[in-house]
């Protein structure tokens, strides 16, 4: 198991640092997390790479890290309509219940209200096609200005005039 978790975190560091012309035998490999020492000496092995770098408190420094981070809560509601030219506007009443929804949740775990803060997305979808894209709903909302080029970029395409399908809101 540990040869091919060591396997998995070899492979991507080749593709990548390859792909972008590093030699990483000229690198040192650093190492995180509580099990990081017990794959580095491995996967510096496998890459050629003759210096290993590890924090005496690598697994502490990921715990403290974790601590630190952002709780994220989502509420998503299905909705399977097309995208009208008010954009978003006729969701605002279930973007609000959403919220509400949230906001409850988050009092549960005890996060005071002025750490938390909403905020508004939609997956959206060319009518006719079976995967989305979540696109963020600002104040100004021109949702189709951030969906087509997220397309275009992940896709190689968009279609412009082409009806747009609201799959969910979250």
């Amino acid at each position: 198991f540990i040869r091919v978790a060591n396997e998995n975190m070899v492979q991507p560091i080749k593709k990548i640092s390859v792909a972008r012309g590093y030699d990483v035998r000229e690198y040192a490999l650093a190492c995180f997390g509580g099990a990081g020492a017990q794959h580095a000496c491995a996967i510096a092995g496998a890459l050629g790479i003759a210096t290993v770098m590890l924090h005496p408190y690598a697994g502490v420094l990921s715990a403290y890290g974790m601590g630190l981070a952002d709780m994220v809560h989502t509420e998503v509601e299905a909705v399977l309509e097309p995208l009208g030219p008010e954009a978003m506007s006729p969701f605002e009443a279930r973007f609000a219940t959403l919220e509400a929804v949230g906001r409850e949740a988050l009092d549960a775990e005890g996060f005071p209200d002025g750490r938390i803060e909403h905020a508004r997305s939609a997956d959206l979808r060319y009518a006719g096609a079976d995967t989305f894209l979540n696109v963020p709903c600002g104040p100004v909302d021109n949702i189709l200005a951030s969906f087509e080029p997220r397309h275009a970029g992940l896709y190689g395409f968009a279609k412009a005039g082409h009806p747009v399908e609201v799959v969910n809101i979250r």
